[in-house]
C-alpha cells in the first residue's frame, strides 16, 4: 500500500466553541480551520447534530477561501438547537482512510446588547467580544488584530443585532501593512479596509454557487477606503440597488503604523436612510476630522448588524463602542412625521372648500364627479412635488455636510411653503371658475 501523510484538520478556535454570547450578528455561524495536506485530500465534508453530510469546499478560491486547505463552515442559525451541539467533520484521503474531528458549539440565541463597549468585556476569548466569519484574527490587549501572515481577501468579524435600526459606532484603526498582491487581482483590485452597515449575512447575490456564500447583498450601507497604486487613497460609499459613489479620490493618504479613529452612523429619517462617515488623526478632535453625510433614498434594509473587513490589509482594530441614537433624535423623526401631517392642513380644507363650492354651481354636468377628481388630481400633484423635491433637496443639503438637524427643518419648511402654494393657487382657479359660471 502506497504511503500517505495523516489528514491533519486544524480548527482555527478550538474544537469548543460558543455563540450567542454576547449575542448572534448574522442569519449564519462560521468554523473556520485548515486541512492538509491537500495532495492527499480526496473529499472533506460535515454534518451537524448527525444531519446529513454536506461538503465542503476548500482554498484557496480568490475570495473567502484564502490559503491552500482553508475551509469555512457555514451553518445557519435556525439549524442549531438551543445549548449543546455537535458538528463532525470528516476528511478522506485517496486510500479511504479518515481523520474525523469533532466541534461542540454551544449556542445560547441572545440579542446583542446596545449600547456595546469591547473594551468593558473581561475575556480573553475573541468569541465572546465579536463573531468571527471570515480569516484568523487574534487579541491582543483587547484590540483585534489580523494575522500578519494570513493577509487576504475580505478577512472580516460582525456585531450586532438583525434587529439593530439607528445606532452610532466608533472605533480607532491601525493599518500595519497592505498586500501589493491585490492589484495584481482582477478581483481584489486594491488593499483596503472598510465597515457595511445593516448587514444581515452571506448571500448567493450577485455571486452564486459558491461555498462558502460568496455574495454580500442584500446590505444597508458600505464605507470602503482604498490603498491606490501610486495615488492617494481612495474612500467610497456604496449602498444597493447598485450604485457606488466615490466620496474621495486621490485625496486620503492613510500612513501605516498611525492610528486613526473612524465614526459612523445609520439613521432612518423622513427623507429616507441617513448614513454617515467621519474619521480624524488620534491627535485631531472628531470635529477636526472630515464628515460625509449620504442619503439613501430608495429602499434599503432598515435594520441589521455590522461588519468590519480587511481586504488584503493586515491592521488593528481596538476600541469599539457602539450606542443606539439618542432618543431625542427618534423624537425628532417623531415631530416630523407629525408636521408632514399638520402642513396638509392648509391644502386639504381647500380641496374640501373647492368640492364645495363646486357642488353648489349648477352649470357643471357631475359636478360632484368634478370636484371629487380635482381634488384627487390637487392630492396627487402635491404628493408628487412634495417627495421629487424632498429628495433633491435633502440629497443637495446632506452633500453640503448640513446635519440632518438642520437639513431636516429646511425639508419641512419647504413642504408647508409649498402647500401653502399649492392652496393659494387652488383658491385661484376655484374663485375664477366660479366667478365666470355664475
Amino acid at each position: 500500500m502506497e504511503s500517505v501523510d495523516r489528514l491533519r484538520i486544524n480548527v482555527w478556535y478550538g474544537t469548543s466553541q460558543q455563540f450567542g454570547i454576547p449575542g448572534i450578528a448574522q442569519k449564519w455561524i462560521n468554523i473556520l480551520g485548515n486541512v492538509a495536506p491537500t495532495n492527499q485530500l480526496a473529499s472533506l465534508s460535515y454534518s451537524l447534530n448527525g444531519t446529513p453530510v454536506k461538503t465542503l469546499s476548500i482554498g484557496p478560491d480568490n475570495r473567502r477561501l484564502l490559503k491552500v486547505g482553508d475551509f469555512n463552515i457555514e451553518i445557519d442559525k435556525a439549524a442549531l438547537k438551543k445549548g449543546q451541539n455537535l458538528v463532525q467533520i470528516v476528511a478522506l484521503d485517496y486510500l479511504g482512510q479518515k481523520n474525523i474531528q469533532q466541534v461542540k458549539i454551544h449556542y445560547q440565541p441572545n440579542i446583542w446588547p446596545l449600547p456595546y463597549q469591547s473594551v468593558l468585556q473581561e475575556t480573553t476569548n475573541l468569541q465572546e467580544l465579536v463573531q468571527l466569519v471570515d480569516g484568523h484574527w487574534f487579541l491582543e490587549k483587547r484590540r483585534i488584530c489580523t494575522n500578519p501572515d494570513a493577509v487576504g481577501y475580505d478577512r472580516s468579524f460582525a456585531i450586532g443585532d438583525a434587529t439593530w435600526v439607528n445606532y452610532s459606532i466608533t472605533f480607532s484603526v491601525i493599518i500595519n501593512k497592505i498586500d501589493a498582491k491585490a492589484y495584481q487581482s482582477a478581483i481584489s483590485q486594491s488593499p483596503g479596509f472598510g465597515i457595511i452597515l445593516r448587514w444581515l449575512g452571506h448571500s448567493h447575490f450577485p455571486i452564486s454557487g459558491r461555498q462558502p456564500k460568496s455574495g454580500w447583498e442584500p446590505f444597508g450601507g458600505l464605507f470602503w477606503y482604498q490603498f491606490q497604486k501610486k495615488k492617494k487613497g481612495k474612500l467610497s460609499f456604496l449602498a444597493p440597488p447598485p450604485t457606488v459613489q466615490t466620496i474621495e479620490e486621490n485625496a486620503w493618504n492613510l500612513k501605516l503604523g498611525k492610528q486613526y479613529w473612524i465614526k459612523t452612523s445609520v439613521e432612518s429619517t423622513p427623507a429616507g436612510h441617513l448614513y454617515r462617515f467621519c474619521m480624524w488623526q488620534d491627535n485631531q478632535l472628531e470635529k477636526e476630522g472630515v464628515e460625509f453625510y449620504h442619503l439613501i433614498d430608495t429602499d434599503n434594509l432598515s435594520s441589521g448588524s455590522m461588519l468590519f473587513f480587511a481586504h488584503h490589509v493586515d491592521l488593528t482594530i481596538g476600541n469599539i463602542s457602539v450606542t443606539p441614537l439618542k432618543a431625542e433624535e427618534k423624537m425628532r423623526s417623531r415631530v416630523y412625521a407629525f408636521y408632514d401631517w399638520m402642513i396638509h392642513l392648509p391644502l386639504i380644507g381647500v380641496l374640501a372648500y373647492g368640492c364645495y363650492r363646486f357642488s353648489q354651481i349648477e352649470n357643471i354636468p357631475s359636478h360632484s364627479q368634478v370636484g371629487f377628481l380635482l381634488a384627487i388630481f390637487s392630492t396627487f400633484l402635491y404628493t408628487s412635488l412634495m417627495l421629487l423635491t424632498k429628495r433633491k433637496l435633502a440629497i443637495f443639503l446632506f452633500k453640503q455636510g448640513i446635519k440632518a438637524k438642520q437639513a431636516m427643518l429646511i425639508i419641512q419648511i419647504k413642504n408647508m411653503l409649498l402647500a401653502l402654494l399649492l392652496a393659494l393657487t387652488w383658491l385661484l382657479v376655484i374663485f375664477s371658475v366660479s366667478s365666470i359660471l355664475n
